[in-house]
């Protein structure tokens, strides 16, 4: 029969050991390359599982404390095959298309936004996979408007279980603000 004390230091040692076994820390996920939430950014957001709707995905969109509107309801529509919009009421809604494996979707869309006659383009932010950016419209003698029209859009692909996924905001625009709140739903896709 076991005493007491060496059922106490086998359980001790086979604790630190499966302890030390598991590689689970943040630092050693993060050099892995698995995505790592920080709670501390997303504190004002809340997780959605898009699988009901067909997208192996899950997301976190603003919830009602982040002071832009947003409903305490999230609502995911996908109406078509490819598409899907994420909604956190009337001022955050992101687009999202499934392009497959289509892989031009960022450089086709640099270059279309180079070509806009009609509106003036400044770049915010440029990352590898998300652009951010400011659009006006151009004044010339057709357009004689005291009011300067401006919007702030954001344009993001991401690459889920081998497929390339569109993720945009509305053609009108936002404001900054709620821009940047989009851009942490699109980085938190995964």
């Amino acid at each position: 029969m076991i005493s007491s004390k060496k059922y106490y230091l086998f359980f001790c040692s086979f604790t630190l050991l499966l302890f030390s076994s598991c590689d689970l820390t943040v630092d050693n996920l993060k050099q892995k390359g698995a995505s790592i939430i920080d709670p501390d950014e997303y504190y004002q957001f809340k997780e959605i599982d898009l699988r009901q709707t067909d997208l192996e995905a899950s997301i976190f969109i603003p919830d009602e404390t982040a002071g832009i509107g947003a409903s305490f309801k999230a609502n995911v529509l996908h109406t078509e095959d490819f598409k899907w919009m994420v909604s956190a009421g009337p001022n955050f809604e992101l687009f999202i298309e499934d392009y497959g494996d289509f892989n031009s979707l960022m450089t086709e869309f640099r270059a279309k936004i180079k070509s806009k006659n009609l509106f003036k383009i400044s770049i915010i932010k440029d990352q590898d996979s998300l652009v951010i950016f400011k659009r006006e419209i151009m004044n010339n003698r057709r357009i004689q408007s005291r009011i300067r029209h401006e919007s702030y859009h954001i344009y993001g692909v991401k690459r889920i279980n081998g497929y390339n996924y569109e993720i945009k905001n509305r053609e009108s625009g936002n404001t900054l603000k709620v821009v940047k709140f989009m851009e942490k739903s699109i980085k938190s896709l995964k």
